[in-house]
Order: structure tokens, then C-alpha cells, then sequence
């Protein structure tokens, strides 16, 4: 039987590198410090970015810097935050802190939050935004993971705008993470108001049959940028991919499984529930996407040069 990863809602995560940006400053970790009127803090009002950074022969290098900052500012505009910088001042900030922190690899947030004030509605808030590094450690070779379907589902897109990352949406995921707390398990699975399949709490899933893989369409999902590389990924090798409604039983029947996200990478699925997934081995199709991954996010795969941001 495969060994189970730890459930990444209690995964205890090194400690953020010490230098850390804030308001346009380089400051200790110990002095970025809120106030505790925070409006984001009350309301889950703050966008974020998850983004990592991995050793190549030519340093550090961060993989899809640009797409991820697109992303973060695409996130502010569904909240109309105005960010008081721009994109390539922030990933300057971003290249400089890993040299300031001495990183060969490890793990980005970046936050822009609303300030002090706690009433719901306010137009005199502002804009702050952080930056800080995570050493992050590399896993060579994967296990593969059994997901739990979760009792909690993804709200409706109707409700809340899933390709966004604002803070306040993921207490949908902590609860469903929280709740998939049995001895084995490595996270949840959790499906749409259709009883379709969405996602898990922070990443992707796909499913691979005769050789070909597919995944969930947009609407319930946030469209991730490992999805997105992993799709690319795909054609590249000749492998057909489709984005789709998926069911349950669909996936269940899949000869493969795999989830994507920026900290999961490329993660094999063993099963789902007390069901076995194919053989519940990593299979074919995932062990070829998991090495074209590493070879691009290491620098190795010349064609793919263009995701990476040496520092």
C-alpha cells in the first residue's frame, strides 16, 4: 500500500526567511507587523499568491513569476482593490528578496490586504502588500495520496468568483481540508452543487483514461497555474487532455490520478475514499508529466526557459 503524505491542513511548514517586504520596505520578519482593526483581518478581504522558486544550474529561478503576478493583480480588481505598485516593481522586490535571504529554492507569498478599519464598507481603506519567502522542501519522488470526498462543497460560481484569490474564499477550503482528518488520508476532495468534481482544497485534479488525461472545466475550480503548465505540458508530450464536466464515478474509474498546484506539483492519487484508483501505483501517464515538471522547473527543458525568472 502506498504511503500516505501527511494532510496539508496540518503539515507543519518551516519558518518564514527573516527578511521580509512590506510597504515598499525591507524590514526583520518580526517587524512586519497589523494592527488588529485590519479590515482583512475581519473580512477576508486580501488577495494572495502562492509562487515557487527552485535551484537551477544558473541559481534561482522562479517558475511563472509573470502569470502569477497577473493573477494576484486580475484577484485585487474582484475585490476593486488598487494596488499601489506595479507589476514589475513587484517582482523586483520579489528576485531581491530571494538574494536577501541567501534561497536556492523555497516558496513566495505574496498578500495585499486592506488596512485598518472595521466597518464593512469603507472608501478611505488602504492598500498594503507584503511579500515574504518560505524554505520549502523538495520531495523526491512522490507517494501517492488518498483524497477523502468531502461533505463540504464548492460554493456556486453565482456567489463567489472562483478564478480569484481572495482570502475569505478559502474557509470553504479549511473546513473541507480540517474535516478529511483520518489516519491515511492526504487531503479532500470536493465536489460542486451538481455533485460533480470540482477540486481539492488548494489544488487541481486530473484523471487519466486510455492514455489520455482530463479535468474539471472553470466554473467551480480555480483554473491553477500548474493546471494550466501541466495541460501545456500535455500537448507537448502528445498526450490528449480535455477540461470538462467530470463525475465521481467517471473519476473512480480512471486508470490514473493525479493532483496539480504549486505546492503539490505534480502529486500522484492512490484513491479516493476506501477505493483503490487503478492500481493505486503512480502510473504512466502521471510519472511522465512529474518529469517533464521537474525538468522545466530546474531549467532543464530549454523549451520551456521562457516560465523561469532567474534572480
Amino acid at each position: 500500500m502506498p504511503v500516505d503524505r501527511q494532510n496539508d491542513a496540518h503539515t507543519t511548514l518551516p519558518t518564514a526567511a527573516p527578511c521580509v517586504w512590506m510597504d515598499g520596505e525591507y524590514l526583520p520578519i518580526g517587524d512586519a507587523n497589523i494592527p488588529i482593526t485590519t479590515h482583512s483581518l475581519h473580512y477576508g478581504t486580501a488577495v494572495f499568491e502562492g509562487i515557487r522558486f527552485y535551484e537551477t544550474e544558473r541559481g534561482p529561478a522562479v517558475f511563472r513569476l509573470d502569470d502569477h503576478f497577473r493573477r494576484f493583480f486580475a484577484s485585487a480588481d474582484v475585490l476593486g482593490m488598487v494596488l499601489p505598485y506595479d507589476m514589475e516593481g513587484l517582482k523586483q522586490v520579489t528576485c531581491e528578496l530571494i538574494t536577501r535571504n541567501g534561497l536556492a529554492a523555497g516558496y513566495i507569498r505574496a498578500i495585499a490586504f486592506f488596512g485598518e478599519g472595521i466597518s464593512l464598507i469603507r472608501d478611505d481603506l488602504k492598500v498594503r502588500v507584503a511579500i515574504f519567502l518560505l524554505p520549502w522542501p523538495v520531495h523526491k519522488g512522490k507517494d501517492p495520496v488518498r483524497l477523502e470526498v468531502s461533505r463540504f462543497t464548492k460554493p456556486s460560481p453565482v456567489s463567489i468568483v472562483h478564478e480569484a484569490k481572495v482570502a475569505g474564499h478559502y474557509v470553504n477550503s479549511y473546513m473541507a481540508a480540517t474535516s478529511a482528518k483520518q489516519p491515511g488520508y492526504g487531503g479532500a476532495l470536493l465536489l460542486d452543487g451538481q455533485g460533480n468534481v470540482a477540486e481539492t482544497p488548494v489544488a487541481n485534479i486530473f484523471g487519466v483514461k486510455s492514455g489520455g488525461i482530463y479535468t474539471p472545466q472553470t466554473g467551480s475550480i480555480l483554473p491553477g497555474i500548474t493546471r494550466a503548465t501541466v495541460l501545456e505540458l500535455a500537448s507537448e508530450l502528445g498526450i490528449p487532455a480535455h477540461a470538462r464536466t467530470v463525475s465521481l464515478d467517471e473519476l473512480m474509474w480512471a486508470d490514473e490520478l493525479f493532483i496539480t498546484g504549486t505546492a503539490a506539483e505534480v502529486t500522484p492519487v492512490a484513491g479516493i475514499g476506501q477505493e483503490v484508483v487503478g492500481s493505486g501505483a503512480v502510473g504512466r501517464i502521471t510519472a511522465m508529466l512529474m518529469q517533464m515538471f521537474e525538468e522545466c522547473v530546474h531549467g532543464r527543458d530549454t523549451k520551456f526557459q521562457h516560465w523561469l525568472t532567474y534572480t
